[in-house]
């Protein structure tokens, strides 16, 4: 195990170098800058599957601290790249072939990378990074698998609504709060209608999420179920 601290981009660097086969990703937060440093240190985009679990809420969206077009790009230089969904996502852990794993507080970011100052850790123990990528595939059973058509409009729609705010800044016009939260709505309503697989209801949605908390805590009321529950699904759950 090795620590690692900020700036940390050459051990990025030197990490996605030796990707041979696979790497899985999560971070809430991911900008375009170092999506393309990734794919640029790759030695094969064609051979290489990328999984990344990240957190497309929509004011993460709106602000950019994820960047749906940088993910829809992502998928189209790398063509075995994944993305998936989690609310509430804060995990930041890197893990390429299941041979190492960095496990680290910073995000997929130019400031995770150079400008915060981060701290993580470089494990190469083969019985760790194997319960962690146990623990990484929990949480992104309980995510939704993006499709690139649906990163493209979320990218769209978010876009909209930062144009939007930009004009609302360099005018006086009123309506522009109204016209954002619209987009907002628009965005929740695509990343709610991702959640079911095929034929699902909102009812398997939450069972599979039950059987989650359950496999974790223990036996529990449904008054103790609840609140876990609308944490795991906030958009979700409204009471």
């Amino acid at each position: 195990m090795i620590s690692i601290k900020s700036p940390w981009h050459k051990e990025f660097d030197e990490f996605v170098r030796a990707i041979q086969e696979s790497v899985l990703i999560a971070a809430p937060f991911i900008n375009r800058q170092p999506v393309e440093r990734l794919v640029r240190g790759l030695h094969s985009k064609d051979l290489v599957q990328i999984d990344v679990l990240t957190n497309l809420d929509s004011n993460h969206l709106i602000t950019g601290s994820v960047d749906a077009g940088a993910l829809y790009w992502l998928c189209q230089e790398v063509p075995r790249t994944t993305v998936w969904s989690l609310p509430g996502l804060h995990a930041k852990t890197y893990v390429a072939d299941n041979r190492t794993a960095i496990v680290t507080s910073a995000n997929l970011t130019n400031n995770g990378l150079i400008r915060n100052y981060e701290l993580g850790v470089e494990i190469s123990d083969a019985r760790y990074i194997e319960s962690l990528v146990q623990d990484l595939q929990e949480y992104r059973k309980l995510g939704c698998c993006v499709p690139q058509r649906i990163l493209m409009e979320l990218d769209q729609i978010a876009g909209e609504a930062r144009q939007i705010q930009a004009d609302s800044n360099r005018s006086a016009r009123s309506g522009h709060a109204t016209e954002i939260d619209t987009l907002l709505n628009q965005l929740d309503d695509v990343l709610i209608d991702l959640r079911a697989l095929p034929g699902e209801s909102r009812v398997t949605i939450f069972g599979r999420a039950i059987l989650y908390v359950l496999n974790q805590y223990g036996p529990l009321s449904t008054k103790e179920l609840h609140p876990i529950i609308q944490n795991l699904y906030p958009d979700m759950c409204n009471e």
